[in-house]
């Protein structure tokens, strides 16, 4: 048999004290902790509840498009539809390119007459100045005058003073056969 030796009583008063505050201290953080973790869980339980809420709203909304979706057509008849309408559309593309080259010769038809319409009327004008219908029967009657005249015309700016033409006078001579008279 072992002996034991008594512990003095303020000894052992002083070991159960710090026993008990080492137990409160340690009950104190393991309530700590407890709180925490039933905080955590209560926070996922309502975490767990609103998601549940948006699921459900989530299959609702899924279920509205399901029957919104049965309205529709077939997946394979609104592809027939697409593949159609755009083959109608490209035919329309090219009419609408076809209809532009032609309205754009047309146009361009339209630019050339109106062109064609002032040069005619310029010319129509010309003849109807009665000068130069003169200047032109005399150029038609005297080549080489003509070609000289049209000469010091188109190139003016190579001559330092004005050039007179050469010197003519013409006249009309009624009942003889001569029409046209020149002196130089």
């Amino acid at each position: 048999m072992a002996l034991s030796i008594p512990i003095p009583k303020y000894l052992q008063v002083r070991n159960d004290k710090k026993s008990y505050e080492d137990a409160i201290r340690k009950s104190d953080t393991y309530r700590d902790l407890v709180e925490e973790e039933a905080n955590e869980l209560e926070t996922l339980d309502s975490e767990h509840r609103r998601n549940k809420k948006a699921v459900e709203k989530q299959r609702a909304r899924l279920q509205e498009i399901e029957e919104e979706g049965n309205d529709y057509p077939p997946m394979n008849e609104i592809q027939e539809i697409m593949t159609s309408k755009q083959a109608a559309m490209r035919r329309i593309k090219s009419q609408i390119q076809a209809e532009k080259r032609e309205a754009a010769d047309a146009w361009e038809r339209i630019n050339e007459a109106k062109d064609q319409k002032e040069e005619s009327e310029g010319r129509l004008d010309r003849m109807k100045d009665d000068k130069t219908q003169r200047l032109n029967t005399f150029c038609r009657q005297f080549k080489n005058v003509g070609q000289a005249y049209t000469f010091i015309k188109d190139n003016r700016k190579m001559f330092r003073k004005k050039v007179w033409g050469p010197v003519g006078k013409i006249c009309c001579v009624c009942g003889v056969s001569v029409h046209l008279i020149f002196y130089a």
